[in-house]
This record gives C-alpha cells, structure tokens and sequence, in this order.
C-alpha cells in the first residue's frame, strides 16, 4: 500500500514600502533568521527619491552576512523608485528582480510582479492610466503556465477594499489590478503602497495582503503567510 507524503505549506514573509530604512530592513533580517522562511519578498517602493541606489549594495552585504544563502529573497521596485534603481538592483545577486519575469516560489507556486500603479496627483515614476496599466498586468500574468496556483505581486493595491483605504474611506487602488484579480483569482494577491492600509481581504478566492508601512518611525511592518491548499496570513510589526 502506498502513502502519499503532504508537503508541508510554502512559508514567505512578505513586506513593502521600505523606502530606504535600514532600520527596517535590518529587522526584515532579523526576523528571517528566526523564521527561516522560504522565501522573503520585498515589495517596492524600496528607496525612493533621493536615495543612494547604491545603498542596495549596502543592504547585499547584510543579507549576505545575516542571512542563509539557502532563503531566496525578492525585489521589486514601486512608483516612487527612480528607473536608476532597477540596474543597481539586477546586478546584486543576493536579489531576485521579479519584475519581467515569473519566479518560482519554493519550487511550488509561479509569481508575477508589476511595478507601476495606477496615476496619482503625485506624479511618481512608475505611474499609468488604468487601461495602459491593465495591458501591463495582463502581460504579464500571460506569462504564467497556472494561474490557480500563483501569487500576484503588484504594488498597487485592487480598487473598494481594505488594503487602499485613505483618509476617511477613501478609496485610491487600482481598477485595473482588481479587475485582473478578479477574472484570474490566484491563489494569493501581495500589494503596498498605501501606507495607512494594512489589512487582508479577499476578492473571489484570491486571498488579498497590504502588510502596510511605518518606515517613517522605523517599525517593520510585515506579513507572515503559509500557502497550502488554503491560504493562511498574520500581520504583525516590530
């Protein structure tokens, strides 16, 4: 008679809108070293104007002396990252850059990963109208062999949900990100961007994730989340 070994559940910790604090990033550190998990995934916007590209090669050396080579970790850039950032970031190899390509999370789940958001009165560097924005994802999410089983990684949060909440219920994601959410239900959907909405939602069967951002006050916000056949996510700060 034969058995049928479970694997056990995909482990990642995931976070976004470091904007250059090394504080934080050191306590990203810190926490995988007790953690282990399989994989760290670093949402944009990971420095911002006026930062240093070179302040990544900084960040390298510290993965590379706190971490085990054995825990992937990837990186995407947000709106408020200058285009200098993406080659800096291509050529640390301690860094996966996830935009333009589908990474393999523990040999198990397929995911995408886009940069820009929607346009906002702010005028960032990655910035589109929802339509130019839609042909991006859609792009990109054409790339996957199993949409069921992926992950999303786009730091605009989907439009009328508690991840893009600001001021007094206002609400400022994307319509595009939704929508493809929406139409593709993957498995497990990771934003930023909007700082003050940390939260988890659900659209469909797509568990939705905003682990949110108090860079500012050096406090690492982060999400913790096991995939298996269900999808299970603590937020949690230090």
């Amino acid at each position: 008679m034969s058995r049928v070994l479970a694997l056990a559940p995909t482990r990642l910790v995931y976070v976004a809108d470091l904007h250059g604090s090394t504080t934080c990033w050191t306590k990203l550190l810190q926490l995988a070293h007790r953690l282990k998990p399989d994989c760290i995934i670093v949402g944009g916007d990971l420095l911002g104007p006026g930062v240093d590209p070179k302040l990544l090669k900084r960040w390298e050396t510290m993965a590379n002396d706190m971490l085990s080579p054995e825990i992937p970790i990837t990186m995407s850039p947000g709106n408020y990252d200058p285009p200098d950032i993406d080659e800096v970031l291509k050529g640390c190899r301690r860094f996966i850059y996830a935009v333009g390509q589908v990474v393999i999370l523990n040999g198990r789940h397929e995911m995408v990963s886009c940069d820009y958001v929607n346009s906002s009165p702010f005028n960032t560097f990655r910035e589109l109208a929802e339509e130019k924005l839609l042909e991006l994802l859609e792009d990109a999410i054409s790339q996957l062999s199993s949409v069921e089983n992926a992950v999303f990684n786009f730091h605009a949060p989907p439009y009328g949900t508690r991840l893009d909440v600001v001021g007094e219920a206002m609400h400022v994601g994307s319509r595009a990100v939704r929508t493809v959410i929406e139409r593709y239900q993957p498995k497990l959907s990771l934003h930023g961007h909007i700082h003050e909405s940390a939260n988890i939602d659900k659209i469909k069967r797509t568990v939705c994730v905003n682990p949110g951002s108090q860079h500012h006050r050096g406090i690492l916000n982060y999400a913790l989340i096991e995939l298996d056949e269900e999808v299970s996510c603590e937020l949690a700060s230090i």
